[in-house]
């Protein structure tokens, strides 16, 4: 049975942008969908990302300065 790591954000920084980056981490080579939401209560796909060779990877939300507050989560698999 293959081991799942719980996927984590492991980096939150506010660019000098405004913009926020982060670094997540999950089981290497694995497919999630990052999700975001307003209220923690209903959540929206945002972009289907795969989970690199040593389990990170790093996204910057382009429309996060548009937002005064906005939540996050990666859900494993890929939502349609």
């Amino acid at each position: 049975m293959a081991q799942f790591a719980v996927p984590m954000i492991k980096r939150a920084l506010r660019a000098a942008d405004g913009r926020w980056e982060f670094g997540f981490t999950g089981t290497p080579g694995s497919d999630y969908t990052l999700q975001v939401s307003q209220d923690l209560k209903t959540w929206t796909p945002l972009m289907k990302v795969q989970m690199g060779r040593e389990g990170m990877i790093r996204f910057t939300d382009p429309d996060s300065k548009e937002h005064r507050m906005r939540f996050y989560r990666l859900a494993r698999g890929r939502s349609e």
